[in-house]
């Protein structure tokens, strides 16, 4: 299981992570930005995470999306790495830096910059000693959450959800272990009972909600997979069976 300086130093990496890849975009921050001005801030947020000694902890990719200038990735893909910041919740959360957890039909408010004392003044120790690791069962249950909240996603429109209870086909795939957890997921009072989403069952989601639905529960899995391993970010394992 990792350390309160483990999770702190991760969430601050993913964080500038966050703020790096939305570089990639005309449309970032407040308006659109020239490719100089986006130049500019990608320099000062390597520059920040060189400072503060925090590019020596992140992965080979982060580092070379951090060194990269803007033009160069791919647009498309870079993009979609700004969902790391559905991470940094579950991170906080689970060293008392956060008291929510949000719905996993939102996006993550952006509200961990003051949290995390992202400027000049910035002091590792300091957040470190207001950090306290959360009992483990606790995290355990978010977890087997956010591994339902995945597996319902890569399930998707299947027909059985059509038929049966979520209830009955977790409980038949998962066990009585991940049936109790239902009790702590938003279900509808519809016939078949489904995971209540957007104001409606699952199965009844479009595209578009389906595709943040898919990254949100991904990079929430993937959080506390890692708080919960002895294993580096990048060999985390998402698995649902």
């Amino acid at each position: 299981m990792k350390s309160e300086k483990d999770i702190l130093r991760r969430a601050i990496i993913l964080l500038s992570l966050a703020d790096r890849v939305i570089l990639e975009s005309e449309k970032c921050g407040n308006g659109n930005h020239s490719l100089l001005e986006r130049e500019e801030q990608r320099t000062l947020i390597f520059e920040w995470l060189s400072d503060f000694g925090y590019i020596e902890f992140c992965t080979a990719e982060e580092k070379y999306i951090f060194e990269t200038k803007i033009g160069i990735l791919n647009k498309q893909n870079t993009l979609l790495l700004d969902f790391t910041h559905e991470c940094i919740e579950p991170l906080l959360w689970s060293i008392n830096l956060n008291s929510i957890l949000s719905k996993y039909d939102k996006e993550v408010p952006r509200r961990f910059y003051n949290i995390l004392n992202i400027n000049e003044n910035h002091s590792f120790d300091y957040l470190l000693s207001k950090s306290k690791l959360i009992e483990k069962d606790r995290i355990l249950e978010k977890q087997k959450i956010s591994l339902l909240w995945h597996w319902r996603n890569r399930e998707a429109k299947k027909e059985i959800f059509l038929s049966e209870n979520v209830q009955v086909i977790i409980d038949n795939v998962f066990g009585p272990e991940y049936t109790k957890i239902t009790n702590k997921i938003d279900l509808t009072e519809t016939n078949p009972v489904d995971f209540k989403t957007f104001s409606k069952p699952y199965y009844k989601a479009n595209d578009n909600e389906l595709f943040l639905l898919q990254n949100v529960a991904f990079w929430r899995h993937k959080a506390f997979n890692w708080i919960l391993s002895d294993e580096n970010w990048d060999d985390i394992h998402t698995n649902t069976y």
